[in-house]
Order: C-alpha cells, then structure tokens, then sequence
C-alpha cells in the first residue's frame, strides 16, 4: 500500500536549548520511521515510532537543522524534509544585584564595576540605556566600571551665605561673608544598564544615593534624631566635617621606573571636590611627605605635586623608594583638612649588570 504523509514538510518548530522536546511524525500505512539523511539537532533523534524527541544541546546561535525521515511499511516507503531551529542566544545574566549600590558622600571617590555574564562565552558589552549617574563619574562600556569623583550638585536656591561652622570656634570672623560657599545636596541617582553579547540583551536598573556633606553642618535642616527627612541612614561623629578634603587621581603604588645620573619627573595628582561651591580662590593645596623617602637627589614640589630631580649614583641595579604624601588643603577662614597616600619609585642601576669582574676571586700566585 502507498505511504501518504500526513505531517506537513517543513519545520517541526523552534526550540530552547537543553529543553526536553517531542513531537510525533504522521504518515498514512507507516509501520517505521528512520533518519534518512541529514541530520538532526544534537540530543534530538527519531524513534521507529515516529516521535521526534530529545533534549537539544547547547549551541552558541540559532542553529537550524534539516534532515529526511523515511516512512515504511517494509515494502514501500516514502521520504519527507523537516527542519528544526534549536534556539542558542543566551541571554547575558547581571550577577550584581540590583538596586542600591553605593552610598556614599559627595566628594568620594568611587570605584564600582557592574559584573554580568554571558553562558556563551560571548563578548559583553554595557551601555548605560536611562537615568543619571552622579556628576564625575564614567561609565567604561567595555567593562561596566564606574569611577570618577562625586562633583558636589550645587543648591539652585543656595543664597551663598556662610554657614555658622565655616570659621574655627576660637577664630573670630573679620566679616560675616567672607567666604561665600554654597551648599550641595542629597539625592538619589537612578540609572539602567544594558548589557548585550550582541545578539540579545538584558537590563537592570540600579541607583547611588549621594550624601551631601553640608548635612553635616550645624546649621543644615535635614538631619533629626528620627532621620525623618533622610531616605538612607546616616552616622555621624563628632569628628564629621562639611569639609570636604582633596581626593588624590593618581593611583597608589609605583609612579615610575627611572634610571639613575639621570634627571626625572612624575607628578602627582590630585582634584579638589569642594572648590566648585566656592566663588571664591580662597583652596591652597599643598604636598609634603610624612614618611619615607624620596630617591636620592629627587624633591618634591609642595605646591605642584611634582616629584624632580637628576638621581644619584646608585650601586644598587635595582632599588625601591616608598613615600606618602600628604594633601592639606587650606581654606582662608576655614578648617584645613587632609588626606594622604603612599607612593613608590624604582631607581635603576643600568651598568651594574653589565660589569663583571674578569679576575678570579682566588689569585694563585
């Protein structure tokens, strides 16, 4: 008897990977069915019984397959094409949680990377789709790093008058203006990252909450001893200042490699987070180092940041000089206020490994 197909050629569907599938062919006087050529998505197979089924395997695109099932009855038989698109885009998967991630005061530096990852092994990439990040920060598309320095948000409103605390207890005050500083304030920044490995994507939404430093003055309205007004809970201790110190740029560790008889440069960096709500230049920052030593014949500039100087000779073919530096930044009729970081610098000797002594170190005379 003739064998008449009843399933229709063409695809048998599109499949999850690593999900149990099965689907039953149909074909008029069948008594066996039986992969005839091509070939099917790997874990799936046809039974005698005509019932295609299995479990795809994992597969890093949409991957299409296309084979021909024979149907027989042991004596006749007839063939028909089938396609299955077993589905193998996975989508990226966040692994930092969503939500909060830091809270922090303005001024603060901040070093943050949002982790996601992809179980095809595909390249990621980030974008940030909606929402705000804190003034200074960058987002790194390449690796979903946000660094950068808290800028303080000025107050629109802030009619620039001093505040009690600007001047030190024991200091009178020439005028009662003298220094006009505004005030910033607190808030939240919502924002949303994307993350793709170029064939779907997935997004998250996660914040900061910045603290303006100015709530820690004793004339500001926002903190209370219920924290009625403040979304994130705040510890303050006797010692907090609205004060912001500079925040160092350049990384710590080693600043440069240098050879000695020789004249170098390496500055040091730093950015002053407070001077933005100043109308005046009343900021003076100065460098000095409270530990360590600098490389023989190197000096370190107070004003500048600058560390200069020709090396002096040096026996040694290799030698580290570890230092910390110290940032004071002095405010006209306010508190100074510091910070301090720990730098090296490797000195070269470059002849040392090229002298080698041609008589033995026993003379046999």
């Amino acid at each position: 008897m003739a064998i008449e197909w009843t399933t229709s050629s063409g695809s048998l569907g599109t499949i999850e990977e690593r999900t149990a599938f099965s689907t039953t062919l149909s074909a008029t006087n069948a008594t066996s069915y039986s992969l005839h050529a091509g070939s099917m998505p790997g874990g799936i197979y046809v039974t005698t019984g005509g019932i295609v089924k299995g479990t795809p395997s994992e597969v890093a695109y949409n991957t299409t397959s296309k084979f021909v099932v024979r149907a027989t009855d042991g004596t006749s038989s007839s063939d028909r094409t089938f396609n299955i698109t077993v589905q193998g885009a996975d989508a990226p998967s966040f692994t930092t949680p969503a939500g909060t991630l830091l809270t922090l005061n303005d001024g603060e530096y901040v070093d943050q990377t949002i982790v996601a990852t992809d179980d095809d092994n595909n390249i990621l990439k980030y974008y940030q789709s909606a929402g705000t990040l804190p003034p200074g920060l960058v987002f790194n598309n390449q690796t979903g790093r946000i660094s950068g320095i808290v800028a303080p948000e000025q107050v629109v409103s802030d009619t620039k008058v001093v505040g009690w605390d600007m001047n030190p207890f024991d200091s009178p005050s020439i005028t009662w203006d003298e220094i006009y500083r505004s005030q910033s304030f607190s808030r939240y920044y919502d924002f949303k990252i994307r993350v793709t490995d170029g064939e779907t994507t997935t997004e998250r939404n996660f914040d900061f909450y910045v603290t303006s430093v100015d709530e820690y003055r004793g004339d500001n309205t926002k903190i209370t001893a219920d924290g009625l007004y403040s979304p994130k809970t705040q510890y303050i201790t006797t010692d907090a200042s609205s004060n912001r110190p500079p925040v160092f740029t350049t990384p710590s560790g080693n600043i440069g490699v240098f050879t000695h008889e020789n004249y170098h440069i390496a500055k040091i960096d730093v950015t002053d987070p407070d001077d933005d709500l100043l109308q005046q230049n009343v900021n003076v920052i100065s460098y000095s180092i409270i530990a360590g030593t600098l490389p023989p014949g190197m000096t370190l500039d107070t004003q500048t940041g600058e560390v200069f100087g020709t090396i002096n000779t040096q026996i040694d073919t290799e030698k580290d000089y570890e230092f910390t530096v110290k940032i004071t930044r002095i405010t006209v009729g306010s508190l100074s206020v510091s910070t301090s970081r720990t730098f090296s610098i490797t000195v070269r000797n470059d002849r040392a490994s090229a002298v080698a002594w041609a008589t033995p170190t026993e003379l046999v005379i």
